[in-house]
């Protein structure tokens, strides 16, 4: 199984999400060079929303049991992963809407990888925002 979808931020850059067999990858699309390894994706809440729903939905059809929650432990914390390919790590932030991605290699589109636990964390951190900015 593979799926993806694309996200604009509002500076018109594309966010891929990329569902596989075993986990879910923030990549660039194909069009735009790797110039950089860090890579700043501002939403406005539209489109923030959207793809956290999407990132539910996917999780959801990849893992039984996928449940946001906070992160308790190193394992369950989503601001990096090791990527065994480029054999270094990738980097994720995230402020109100935007997130700041570092990716394992300048040259690669992978700018992040999400197992079960590491998006659990991310969903729950992206629902408590969206939830303050409601009530704004």
């Amino acid at each position: 199984m593979i799926d993806f979808h694309a996200f604009y931020s509002t500076d018109n850059k594309e966010l891929l999400v990329v569902t596989n067999k075993s986990n879910i990858q923030l990549t660039l699309s194909c069009k735009e060079p790797a110039m950089d390894k860090k890579w700043i994706f501002e939403f406005d809440d539209y489109q923030f929303q959207e793809l956290t729903k999407y990132l539910i939905e996917q999780g959801n059809k990849l893992w039984n049991g996928f449940e946001p929650k906070e992160a308790k432990s190193f394992s369950g914390d989503y601001d990096e992963y090791y990527d065994r390919e480029f054999d270094n790590n990738g980097y994720l932030s995230f402020q109100g809407l935007k997130l700041t991605l570092t990716g394992p290699w300048a040259e690669s589109e992978r700018l992040f990888q999400f197992n079960k636990r590491k998006l659990e964390s991310f969903i729950f951190d992206c629902q408590i925002s969206l939830d303050r900015r409601l009530e704004l």
